[in-house]
């Protein structure tokens, strides 16, 4: 049985495509191996739009009997629902790439994001600096804790975490985002995880095959903040 996970924020340009590669090339990774589908969703298709570029350079560089190291599918929610059990099924994670942004003027159960979550076990939602309206965001927390409630005694509850992306210590937006946090963590109980990802460009130069994560000591600060993160988020996930 699969994991089923989603980045999700109410703010767009918050780095949920980031992420969701990052941590995919890290499981699918030669230190883990395990099987992994990052599912397109966003209408932008981001993700697609990099593995069909990172085909284009596999095809210069490697042999052809190159294999990616996980899949990505493009798919509407009506093809992720027929194919949810299969996918179940044959992966250890599935990630879905969703569209940034949740229309709260509208009955929240009627949007396609409200449904995909009821296939979600894990929602990781990220945050960052000069970035938070505090009324859409607490909103948009009330609403995976209202189906974090409403999935308490089924089979599969869903878990819910939030987490600071694009950190830069002792920047003043994220001295601001300290005191966010703490406001939302008083008026929903949202947990955090304690390591931050930090903002270095080597998570810009994304790529789909390349894992970035290292086991043990290293010198590369971007690889090294990146792993301790990972670990973390390993450890949840496999709970």
């Amino acid at each position: 049985m699969a994991k089923i996970i989603m980045f999700g924020n109410q703010k767009g340009g918050i780095g949920k495509s980031t992420l969701s590669i990052l941590a995919a090339n890290a499981l699918a990774g030669s230190e883990f191996e395990y099987k992994v589908l990052i599912i397109d969703n966003d209408t932008q298709r981001s993700v697609t739009s990099i593995r069909q570029y990172d085909t284009e350079i596999v095809a210069e560089e490697y042999e052809d009997d190159f294999e990616f190291p996980y899949d990505v599918k493009a798919l509407t929610y009506a093809q992720i629902r027929d194919k949810i059990v299969d996918f179940d099924r044959d992966y250890d994670f599935v990630f879905i790439d969703t569209p940034g942004r949740i229309d709260l003027e509208e009955d929240i159960k009627q949007q396609e994001i409200t449904k995909l979550l009821s296939f979600v076990d894990f929602v990781f939602v990220p945050f960052k600096g000069g970035a938070l309206n505090l009324d859409s965001t607490l909103r948009y927390s009330k609403l995976l804790l209202d189906i974090q409630e409403l999935r308490k005694d089924k089979p599969r509850p869903l878990s819910l975490y939030g987490l600071v992306n694009f950190y830069r210590e002792n920047a003043i937006t994220d001295q601001e985002l300290k005191e966010e946090i703490d406001y939302l963590q008083s008026n929903t109980n949202i947990v955090f995880m304690n390591a931050k990802m930090r903002q270095y460009a080597l998570y810009e130069r994304l790529n789909t095959y390349k894992s970035i994560y290292i086991e043990g000591r290293t010198s590369n600060k971007a690889r090294k903040s990146f792993s301790t993160w990972f670990d973390e988020f390993l450890r949840i996930i496999l709970k």
